[in-house]
């Protein structure tokens, strides 16, 4: 009689291949009135069985004996989930539940690492994203994670991930990540500066920009006279668009550097700063604040920095510029936001939609992009176009 008990996972038990239904009395009815012994309170099978937590560890062992991936692949597999999941608030479970789990942790980044090795980096991805499945602060797990990102050219990924890590342990512990995860992110952050050594220029744009001639002349004559100007209007309306056109513009005025800072993936007001210094390619040091080492970088250069998408870490950029501005005297700011930043020294200008004319100009120069053989003859007129363009 073969006897499976599985404890990852969940509760279960099989006899010869069949489960036995929940609703059976102990193992009794199954196997019999001899398979199972009391005695002194404690409850025994005189029978064998074959239980899926020794099985996982037995392979886990086989496996780092063997140092081959098929193994430890295999190792993985067996690993249906916690240990008794539904005790999980029973005190007793808990220590061989977290043992568990960490022998599971091991072996995956253990695999992880030799599918990077061999440049199977999804591969590798993958196996350090099963440990933060069941573990969403393992903080080895992250690290990984982070250093791989960033060998594979992905730097921006990388940081994100610290992002996400830093973010769970605040909003589950009102933790912060451990020493050894801080300092790989301040090394990915100082990487740049060794990459770039020349200013950071605007990102490329792929599409052509249509219309807003009045609007560009006058949003560049205005960052020859205003030192912070803040492009404001409600999203879609082409903000950073046209704050990238009149950098763009007006890049010789600022021969020391125009630089562009994405703060529309940011989550975390506190990292405003360091996201500012990341794209002027400098590190920041251990005992300093990024806000402090901008400043000091840029205090003599006749540079524009370009901060895009403020609007949900505002209180944080408006504090950025004002220390910035109070520093800098030769350096204009340049941001975009559906609201303004309301620091000292802030110029609105408000981006309203195109105007029918240019609209239908945008939607015929997308269509022969998206489709060279479109051309627009009279549907300018056409009630249809029109009535798009409008809405």
């Amino acid at each position: 009689m073969g006897i499976e008990i599985r404890l990852l996972g969940g509760f279960s038990v099989s006899v010869d291949g069949e489960a036995v239904p929940a609703r059976a009395w102990r193992l009794r009815k199954a196997l019999g009135a001899d398979a199972i012994v009391v005695r002194d309170e404690l409850v025994t099978l005189a029978t064998a069985a074959t239980v899926d937590v020794d099985t996982f560890e037995a392979a886990v062992a086989a496996a780092r004996t063997a140092g081959r991936s098929a193994e430890l692949e295999a190792a993985t597999g067996l690993f249906a989930g916690d240990l008794l999941p539904e005790d999980r608030y029973e005190a007793w479970t808990e220590p061989r539940r977290s043992l568990l789990r960490e022998q599971f942790a091991s072996v995956c980044l253990e695999l992880a690492e030799r599918h990077e090795r061999r440049g199977r980096i999804g591969d590798a991805l993958a196996c350090a994203q099963r440990v933060l499945e069941g573990e969403p602060l393992h903080e080895p797990a992250h690290r990984f994670l982070m250093s791989c990102y960033a060998r594979a050219g992905r730097r921006q990924d990388a940081l994100q991930q610290f992002e996400r890590l830093r973010a769970e342990l605040r909003r589950r512990l009102e933790a912060k990540p451990d020493a050894v995860t801080r300092a790989l992110y301040r090394s990915l952050l100082a990487t740049s500066v060794a990459d770039e050594s020349t200013p950071r220029r605007l990102p490329v744009q792929l599409t052509t920009f249509v219309g807003r001639e009045h609007e560009l002349k006058e949003v560049g004559e205005l960052l020859g006279s205003k030192r912070m100007l803040t492009l404001t209007g409600a999203g879609g309306t082409g903000k950073t668009r046209l704050a990238v056109a009149a950098a763009e513009a007006a890049a010789s005025r600022f021969p020391d550097g125009t630089w562009f800072v994405d703060l529309g993936r940011l989550t975390d007001p506190a990292l405003v700063g360091e996201e500012a210094a990341t794209a002027v390619g400098i590190q920041v040091p251990a005992q300093r604040s990024s806000a402090d080492a901008l400043a000091q970088h840029l205090a003599h250069r006749t540079a524009l920095l370009l901060l895009d998408t403020c609007e949900h870490v505002i209180d944080a950029c408006a504090v950025l510029v004002e220390e910035l501005l109070r520093r800098c005297p030769q350096l204009t700011v340049l941001a975009t936001s559906r609201e303004p930043l309301r620091c000292r020294g802030e110029h609105l200008w408000r981006v309203s939609g195109l105007c029918l004319p240019e609209a239908v100009e945008l939607l015929a120069a997308r269509a022969s992009e998206a489709g060279p053989a479109f051309t627009l003859t009279d549907a300018r007129a056409a009630p249809s176009t029109n009535a798009t363009c409008s809405s």
